[in-house]
Formats: structure tokens, sequence, C-alpha cells
């Protein structure tokens, strides 16, 4: 994997994210595309070490930018890029359509865990709230933009050296 391809991606993906956020978000439903770059990452790389690398930074990235309590997306997209890179690599070696599958699952497990850590703020909402109205709604929006990112993290950061796809 080539490293600076991978932090030009991590830069124009934060960029995006950023700016963009409100104008493709679809009724209070905001995608987290740096939170799928890493799971398409986790995905589709070979070392446990390059995957908890780009989670961190992913995850440090992201608490830069939300300003909410420094370490709960690190912690929450390690957890999950781990998990990720574990069942892919262990059950379905080359499965396509179990990343997206799993990516919806850990979607719906890094949301939980958020709703979990700031119980005190959501307390009023409830869970069961937040799952069919937060929660399923992102997890179905980061599984159908995961196909897009996963295509384009395939065609640029993956792509070997001489061969045409």
């Amino acid at each position: 994997m080539n490293r600076l391809k991978t932090f030009i991606w991590i830069f124009l993906i934060t960029l995006f994210q950023s700016v963009f956020i409100e104008y493709i978000s679809i009724s209070e439903i905001r995608p987290d595309f740096i939170f799928i770059f890493s799971l398409c990452i986790a995905a589709k790389e070979k070392n446990i070490k390059t995957v908890m690398t780009i989670a961190v930074i992913c995850g440090i990235i992201t608490d830069c930018l939300t300003g909410r309590i420094f370490g709960n997306y690190l912690a929450v997209y390690l957890i999950c890029a781990v998990i990720m890179y574990i069942i892919h690599d262990a059950m379905f070696k080359y499965g396509i359509i179990v990343s997206y599958v799993l990516i919806f699952l850990l979607t719906i497990l890094g949301n939980s865990i958020f709703y979990i850590i700031n119980i005190s703020v959501l307390k009023d909402v409830g869970y069961l709230y937040s799952l069919l109205n937060i929660i399923l709604p992102t997890a179905v929006y980061n599984t159908i933009l995961s196909v897009i990112l996963m295509y384009l993290i395939s065609k640029t950061i993956f792509k070997k050296a001489g061969v045409r796809f």
C-alpha cells in the first residue's frame, strides 16, 4: 500500500467531510466518510499494524473535527477497524459482499458505542428511538457510500502494478 496515496486520501476525505457534510446529509442523517474509509482500508489491507495506524489517524482527525471528548472516535474507529480486519481476513478472505455487510453492522456497533458513551446527553431520547431514527439510517447511508469508496480505494491505493482492471 502506498503511504502517500493513503495520506492524500485521508486529507481529501477529511476536507470533503468537513466542507460538504451539510449538503449531503439527508434529514439530519450524516454519513461518516472517515469511518467508512478506515473500514474499507481494514477490509483490503493485509497488515494489522497498517490498519490500526490508519484507524488511529482517522480517529484523531475526527476527534479534532467534532470537538467532543477526545478519544471517543479514536476508540470506536480502532475497535471497529480491528474487528473488520479480523473477521474479513479470517473467515471471508475475498468476499466483497461480506465487506458491505460488515460495514453496515460495524456502523451500528460504532454508533451504539457512541450512544453508550454519551448516555448522559442522550438519556431523554432513548436507545430505541436512536436506533430506529439515527443509527440504522446512518448504517444504510454509510453502506451505500462504501460501495463507491471501496471501488475508488481499490483503483487508487490497492492497484497492483502492471495489472489492468
